[in-house]
């Protein structure tokens, strides 16, 4: 079963067609496949500020280089939110 990818609200501006065509569910997990590298296959630029859920669970960003993600995974790459 291969990965399900969100992407939230501008970071589909990053996306060919501002994302139009982006289908979430078409990447398969490698053995060796982490969030950073999630990140940069879907098109999220290094300097991009967004945060990271897998499965519900927030993962911070000193982790994303080691957190390996698994074919079932449900990942969300979402920017920052701000509130008053």
């Amino acid at each position: 079963m291969p990965l399900s990818v969100k992407l939230i609200g501008h970071l589909l501006e990053y996306l060919p067609d501002g994302g139009a065509d982006f289908d979430g569910r078409a990447y398969p997990a490698s053995d060796d496949m982490t969030v950073t590298s999630l990140a940069a296959k879907v098109g999220l630029p290094e300097d991009a500020e967004f945060f990271v859920m897998v499965n519900g669970d927030h993962v911070v960003e000193d982790d994303w280089k080691t957190r390996c993600l698994n074919p079932d995974d449900e990942v969300v790459f979402c920017p920052p939110l701000k509130g008053g």
